[in-house]
């Protein structure tokens, strides 16, 4: 065999046939594998509807900020993206 560390050599000293196991053996261990998928996959899907939340704040509760880290300059990405919305959805309105 060979790896990024030269060649190895591998000697097969026995073979065990395989084996079915039942469900009582692997029971716990399917339903574990399939609890940590369902989980990864719903936490994925709230992580998304949260970055796609937009974001409301009043003049009151940003002044602070202002304050202390100075005016921004540069127009956040979520009101570059919503005049292009309002466009199509006044264009659909139009095509009625």
């Amino acid at each position: 065999m060979k790896t990024e560390f030269g060649y190895h050599l591998i000697q097969l000293r026995a073979r065990t046939p395989g084996k079915a196991f039942s469900w009582e053996e692997i029971k716990d261990q399917m339903v574990a594998a399939e609890r940590d998928t369902y989980v990864k996959n719903k936490l994925a899907e709230h992580v998304e509807q949260i970055k796609n939340l937009p974001i409301e704040a009043s003049e009151a509760s940003v002044m602070p900020l202002r304050e202390r880290y100075g005016k921004i300059t540069a127009t956040p990405v979520a009101e570059k993206e919503a005049p292009a919305a309002e466009t199509k959805a006044a264009q659909s309105d139009g095509a009625k």
